[in-house]
C-alpha cells in the first residue's frame, strides 16, 4: 500500500515538474483505507472483543496513525508544489471504524471477519476545502456526487443536467458564489456506442466482500 501512494506521488511531482500546473489535478491515495482495514485492532485495541495481545499492540499500534502521517507529510510537499493561490479540496468517500464482526483466528477467506477495520457503522468521509475564496465554517449535507459537479462549476464549466449532485455554493465567499455558473446545460457528448455488454455472474465471494466492508447493502 505504501510503495503505491508512493508511486502515485512520485508520478504526480514528475508531472507537475515536466508538464506544469494543470487547471483541475487529482491525486487517489489508497494505503490509508488499506492500512484502517487491516491493523485497526492495533490501533484501538480496546474497542474489540478479541482484544490482540500487547506484543501485537506495541509492535503494530503505530501503523494506522503512522499512515496518517506519512500521507500528510505526502500532501504537504504537493502543496508546495503549486501556486499560492491554488484551491485544494480533500475528500474521502467513507469514514472507517471497528469492525463487530472481526476474528483473528479465520483466514483471509471470510475476508468480513478477517479485516478489524470496516465501513459499515463507520463515521461518514471528510470533505475540506482550502484556499482564496473558501468560506470558513461547515458546509451542509453532501456526498460524493456533489463533488464533480462543484469542481466543473469552479472551472467555469457548468454541470450537465443529468449529473447528479450540486454545487456546493455554501462552501465559498459570496464573489465565488456570484461566479459560478447557476444554470445546467444539456449534455452534447454521448459516449460511442458500443455492443451492449454480455452479463455476467457476478462473483459471490466478491460481493460478500464488498458487503463485509459496507460497500454494498
Amino acid at each position: 500500500m505504501a510503495l503505491q501512494d508512493h508511486a502515485s506521488h512520485v508520478a504526480t511531482t514528475v508531472a507537475l515538474e515536466e508538464q506544469g500546473i494543470p487547471d483541475l489535478l487529482m491525486v487517489y491515495f489508497s494505503g490509508v483505507d488499506a492500512a484502517e482495514h487491516q491493523y485497526w485492532a492495533y490501533y484501538q485495541p480496546d474497542e474489540f472483543s478479541q482484544r490482540p495481545s500487547a506484543e501485537d499492540v506495541a509492535a503494530l499500534g503505530h501503523v494506522v496513525p503512522g499512515y496518517y502521517r506519512y500521507i500528510d507529510a505526502i500532501v504537504g510537499d504537493l502543496l508546495k508544489r503549486l501556486p499560492k493561490d491554488a484551491l485544494v479540496v480533500v475528500l474521502s468517500d467513507h469514514g472507517q471504524g471497528p469492525n463487530p464482526n472481526y476474528r483473528p483466528e479465520v483466514t483471509i477467506s471470510e475476508y468480513g471477519k478477517w479485516v478489524s477495520g470496516t465501513h459499515g457503522e463507520a463515521p461518514p468521509g471528510i470533505l475540506l476545502f482550502s484556499g482564496p475564496g473558501v468560506k470558513p465554517g461547515r458546509v451542509g449535507h453532501t456526498t460524493v456526487f456533489d463533488i464533480a459537479p462543484t469542481l466543473l462549476a469552479l472551472l467555469g464549466i457548468p454541470p450537465t443536467q443529468d449529473m447528479p449532485g450540486r454545487v456546493v455554493t455554501e462552501a465559498f465567499v459570496p464573489e465565488v458564489r456570484e461566479s459560478l455558473p447557476t444554470d445546467r446545460v444539456a449534455r452534447t457528448f454521448m459516449p460511442m456506442e458500443f455492443a451492449p455488454p454480455t452479463p455476467a455472474a457476478a462473483d459471490p465471494d466478491l460481493l460478500e466482500k464488498l458487503r463485509s466492508l459496507g460497500y454494498i447493502r
